[in-house]
């Protein structure tokens, strides 16, 4: 009787603990989660004001809201959970760009880079809390500074925070800050007019406010409501319309999951619209073909395969080729199988790799032991995955684990030497191989003073005569089918040579254009260090020759590359004239896989404009293959030879295709933007670069990406 007992308090026990895993939410029955939206900024906040919530790591959200007289355009993007940054264009239509003669009718632009890092996550009892700056490095206009805290409680979200600058434009409260210094007690603006400096001295100084806001969430409508109250005191700027009410009310409809609609009332007498568009790409959510089923041989045809390594080949081609991998090269020895393949479907050659090896296995006669997968890119050799067959075979039936097999692989790298070389089965290839693509393209020019927006659709026409391994001549040409280009009408003002200032003079007379007629050689000399040579009309603005050299080191983070060329610059028209400009331009860089997927890439050298710097980019490669990167050059020119902005920076994002589709496919959507097109610090632009071949070919990208070798 006891232990029936006991058997029957244990089993309640049990209960109670199932039932509180399995009891579902409320919120998780309606159709959209309701989370922290955007501000009229673009940033995370409630309607002029910020808050201390972020978007998701590895998200981008496009974020447009317009009123009178501010309307506002950003990119955001948070390269972690607790960083967001945001680049926006402002704008202010009841002032002009400029004189009539300069910008005609357009109203101002506005340029801002704003960032807001987490300093502590939110806690039962305490707020998350966060620091921001707006309008980083610009003109002054709508830079603020703020430190605030955000606490939920329930579906109500507090927030309170200090601001400065336009956010501190109320006063009333005493600077904290004055306490470390009297300096922080005035705010100096006179170094932001012209834009692009990074004002120091002006930050987290001047009047100080306390600003606040509540936001709500009705879950079970989709809504976000808001209510603010503004200390940025818009009346008192030129600019700014009239206000009767310092109280903004505003409401966030979730649409969908990734689309949110925004409305507000501001200053008491006027309506805001606005939309965001949010993705998240931390993770593949469009489900993609497991391997295909590879039907084994029988006992006979093993037996044959062993006695005629054909019919092993042919079989191994065949199989391959219904998951679009080529095979480059095989040999089929005593104990162990080594096969060369290259494939435009999989973006990482950890999967790719990891399908061949079950084709081999499923192959191979019951003698073979170890397969030996070398991956291709391009026509070289980039690394080698040798693994135990028995060991593969457990893992891919699940009575393995993917982590014992990588601790029984070897990985290495003889790119000096491929298999290509001296296989025994190696496919004949004809050449020379023709190879051609035609797509759309846009070209376009933002933020000048005649249109926000220029741009140009083109027909483009890619080619490419592989005329051996190694040896190829690639063309690309532009066919103009409509633009806008012909109110372009303010020639470059620059007192340093005009490697990319004359850009309106491109648009406008290289409508139809040959971009690219270049010969290109690649080799690998020696074990890890590679070669490519190139000669002919290089880019758009300049032709010449040169080449580069990268020494990646198989089992380390780091890879060291040298480029240098000798170029002219290419007639407006683009077609086969050349100017009179010539100049020799080289970098010495070093590539560093830091730790939390933290790329760097550092240059040092000579840039088109003859001036000498070094050029930082960091980003973040998150494990989908997105990419979030920032970079800064500065040079020896002076910032008045180098005109506004000072610096040349800018940023840019990289989303693969394949998270858009249902199907494994290779490819970037990639976007990059200079605020400013400047001749400082301009790199001549590199086709098929060896980083871009190389740089996820080591043995930390295949680690890393180890988890898609069974899958």
């Amino acid at each position: 009787m006891q232990r029936s007992s006991l058997v029957l308090r244990s089993l309640l026990v049990l209960t109670f603990f199932c039932s509180t895993k399995i009891v579902s939410n409320i919120n998780d029955y309606y159709p959209y989660q309701v989370i922290p939206s955007s501000s009229n900024y673009g940033d995370t906040g409630l309607i002029e004001l910020p808050n201390a919530r972020f978007l998701e790591e590895a998200s981008m959200r496009l974020h447009f809201s317009s009123s009178y007289p501010h309307e506002y355009t950003t990119i955001t993007a948070s390269p972690f959970t607790w960083l967001e940054a945001s680049y926006r264009y402002t704008e202010i239509k009841n002032l002009k760009y400029g004189p009539y003669a300069y910008s005609r009718n357009q109203t101002r632009k506005d340029k801002g880079f704003d960032l807001k890092i987490g300093l502590m996550s939110e806690g039962l009892y305490f707020p998350s809390v966060a620091l921001g700056l707006r309008d980083l490095a610009g003109t002054g206009v709508l830079s603020s500074e703020y430190l605030v805290a955000s606490k939920r409680i329930n579906e109500l979200d507090f927030s309170l925070g200090l601001g400065w600058g336009l956010l501190g434009s109320e006063g009333g409260v005493r600077n904290p800050f004055e306490s470390l210094s009297e300096s922080f007690a005035y705010r100096d603006n006179s170094s932001t007019a012209e834009g692009g400096n990074f004002s120091y001295n002006a930050w987290f100084s001047g009047k100080t406010s306390l600003f606040g806001g509540i936001e709500y969430n009705l879950r079970k409508y989709g809504l976000r409501f808001k209510l603010e109250y503004d200390t940025s005191n818009p009346d008192e700027y030129s600019e700014a319309a009239k206000v009767d009410n310092r109280f903004n009310i505003g409401v966030t409809y979730f649409l969908s999951k990734n689309l949110n609609l925004h409305s507000s009332f501001e200053r008491g007498n006027q309506f805001r619209i606005g939309f965001s568009l949010t993705g998240n790409f931390l993770r593949d959510s469009i489900k993609k073909p497991k391997p295909k089923n590879v039907i084994r041989l029988s006992e006979d045809q093993l037996r044959r395969a062993s006695n005629n390594k054909d019919i092993f080949y042919r079989s191994l081609n065949r199989s391959l080729r219904d998951e679009s991998i080529y095979i480059q090269a095989a040999t089929m020895k005593e104990e162990e199988v080594d096969v060369a393949i290259a494939s435009p479907r999989f973006y990482s050659i950890t999967r790719q790799a990891g399908r061949a090896a079950r084709v081999v296995s499923a192959l191979s006669p019951e003698n073979i032991s170890k397969i030996n997968i070398h991956s291709m890119n391009g026509d070289f050799e980039v690394a080698t995955i040798s693994i135990d067959r028995k060991e593969f075979d457990e893992a891919n039936n699940y009575s393995g684990s993917r982590v014992e097999l990588l601790d029984k692989s070897e990985l290495s790298s003889t790119s000096q030497v491929p298999i290509i070389l001296d296989a025994d089965f190696i496919p004949k290839v004809n050449f020379p191989e023709f190879r051609w693509n035609m797509s759309p393209s846009l070209k376009h020019q933002i933020g000048g003073p005649e249109g926000f927006y220029l741009g140009a659709l083109t027909w483009k026409i890619d080619t490419s005569i592989k005329f051996r391994r190694n040896l190829i001549l690639y063309t690309s040409f532009g066919i103009n089918i409509y633009d806008t280009f012909n109110n372009l009408r303010n020639p470059s003002q620059s007192t340093i040579p005009h490697v990319r200032s004359d850009i309106q003079d491109y648009l406008t007379e290289g409508k139809n254009n040959i971009q690219r007629m270049q010969l290109e050689y690649f080799a690998s000399p020696f074990k890890d260090i590679f070669v490519r040579a190139d000669v002919g009309i290089l880019e758009e603005m300049f032709a010449g020759f040169g080449g580069e050299i990268l020494y990646r080191p198989f089992k380390k983070n780091i890879a060291y590359g040298m480029s240098i060329h000798n170029v002219t610059q290419r007639d407006y028209d683009q077609r086969f004239k050349l100017k009179d400009y010539n100049t020799t331009t080289g970098h010495f860089s070093i590539y560093n896989n830091l730790p939390r997927q933290i790329n760097s890439h550092i240059s040092i050298g000579k840039y088109l404009a003859g001036d000498k710097g070094v050029t930082l980019d960091l980003s973040r490669r998150f494990k989908t293959g997105f990419t979030l990167g920032v970079f800064a050059t500065k040079t020896n020119l002076s910032a008045i030879e180098f005109g506004e902005g000072s610096f040349d920076k800018g940023f840019y994002f990289s989303i693969p295709t394949q998270l858009f589709y249902s199907d494994y496919r290779t490819g970037n959507i990639s976007f990059g933007l200079h605020p400013l097109t400047k001749d400082g610090g301009a790199f001549l632009n590199q086709h098929n670069a060896l980083i871009g071949i190389l740089g996820d070919t080591s043995s930390y990208a295949i680690k890393r990406d180890w988890d898609y070798f069974l899958n």
